[in-house]
């Protein structure tokens, strides 16, 4: 996202709009990431246009790097304020089974 940001406010604008209305169109979901470093000047309109952003980083210890997770703006829903902590490790699985419905 971050050349993307980079873009003069009405085109960004522009870009955003049609995003959200592409998505409403198709039923779809869009999914921006965000590097947190020097965010460029239009990130507040990108925080503005999402749904919900999630901020993800690392904590380390003597012994240990943990990831965690933190939702910190929810449209439907009041934001959490809990940090989860994400399990690297573990497998994950996808559900290949054909939807039926």
């Amino acid at each position: 996202m971050n050349p993307l940001e980079r873009q003069d406010q009405e085109t960004y604008d522009d870009f955003l709009n049609t995003t959200v209305e592409r998505m409403r169109e198709t039923g779809g979901i869009a999914l921006f990431h965000c590097l947190t470093k020097s965010a460029p000047k239009n990130r507040t309109m990108t925080e503005h246009f999402a749904d919900v952003v999630i901020e993800i980083g690392s904590e380390t210890d003597a012994d240990s790097v943990r990831q965690i997770a933190t939702v910190s703006k929810s449209r439907r829903n009041p934001a959490p304020g809990d940090r989860i902590e994400i399990d690297l490790s573990a497998d994950l699985g996808v559900d290949v089974t054909p939807d039926d419905a």
